[in-house]
């Protein structure tokens, strides 16, 4: 018997993952590089810490079996960087392999100064590079310095008829091509100032209320010009998950429950909710229910994987609302 590994998503990345499928089968079609006029598929996605923007990419592109190269911009070595290597190079590379697939970039806010909607003066070396590294990525374009190869094998590979350079040129331009016609880049960031909690406070007790909605145009006029222009008009949004989405994703998951448990992980997500909203951990707290869940049945079954497993076989994904 094998647990079922099916992915539960907020009411927010439903959402937003049923906007995503088309734009992802768009951007990875074998008749793209036929079309009459160019097409815009890289998407942006806000939304506050815990909000599920790095799972969402990465079940979409398991959803749908491609594979997915993922960095934030904390990491993000540049091309010339003395230690490590460069992400370019590595994407690169990466490309190079694969025939289509998902690209994440997260923390697109970070190298962008405050006034533009990001959280840095913008004003290092390093802030500079990666903004152009990224500006080229999102452009589709892949710097020179971003193909590092061995130079000998490529020419043998073209039997010697054509100079290193030319080598280089074609296999840039092959890289270019499919990042176009092959790849749908997803960015991401918190842009964590337009979600505003108001809370009070009295005493030692904190009344939080419910996050404020926002429009697409706050939204827009908050992110900086230079990302926006490099993607599709409509932003999606994660909210922060209300009390309301918890016990939705509750109703759902009970179905893969064992009968015997369903009652205890209620209990256990009913107390970790009020947890999950105040330091905004979002579906993390279902899994960690999940996980102290597996825990006691382990511990009642003395450690029994069989036991275990057979305790998980009984259950059918039923609906139980």
């Amino acid at each position: 018997m094998t647990i079922s590994n099916k992915q539960f998503y907020s009411p927010g990345q439903r959402k937003a993952i049923e906007k995503l499928r088309p734009i992802l089968q768009l951007a990875t079609s074998s008749v793209r590089p036929d079309l009459s006029l160019s097409t815009r598929t890289n998407t942006l996605v806000a939304g506050p810490s815990g909000s599920g923007k790095s799972f969402l990419a990465k079940a979409l592109a398991a959803e749908a079996g491609l594979p997915i190269w993922e960095t934030n911009v904390s990491t993000w070595i540049v091309l010339g960087a003395r230690n490590g290597n460069p992400t370019l190079v590595s994407l690169f590379e990466w490309i190079n392999r694969m025939p289509k697939g998902v690209i994440f970039l997260d923390e697109l806010e970070k190298p962008f100064p405050y006034n533009a909607g990001g959280s840095s003066s913008g004003s290092s070396d390093w802030f500079n590079s990666v903004r152009m590294e990224i500006h080229d990525l999102l452009d589709a374009r892949m710097p020179d310095a971003a193909i590092q190869v061995d130079e000998a094998a490529m020419a043998d590979s073209y039997d010697g008829m054509l100079s290193t350079r030319d080598c280089k040129d074609l296999l840039k331009f092959s890289v270019e091509m499919k990042l176009r016609n092959s790849f749908l880049i997803i960015g991401a960031g918190t842009w964590q100032h337009l979600w505003t909690t108001n809370q009070n406070t009295i005493g030692y007790n904190s009344d939080l209320k419910p996050t404020t909605m926002l429009d697409q145009g706050q939204i827009m006029r908050s992110i900086s010009p230079e990302i926006l222009l490099r993607f599709r008009n409509e932003v999606l949004f994660l909210p922060p998950m209300t009390e309301s989405d918890f016990h939705q994703v509750l109703r759902d998951r009970l179905g893969q429950i064992p009968v015997n448990y369903r009652k205890r992980f209620a209990e256990l997500v009913h107390r970790a909710i009020p947890r999950a909203m105040e330091f905004g951990l979002g579906m993390r707290i279902i899994e960690e229910t999940f996980t102290n869940l597996c825990v006691e049945i382990l511990r009642n079954c003395a450690g029994d994987e069989n036991l275990f497993r057979d305790i998980f076989s009984s259950c059918r994904n039923d609906k139980i609302f």
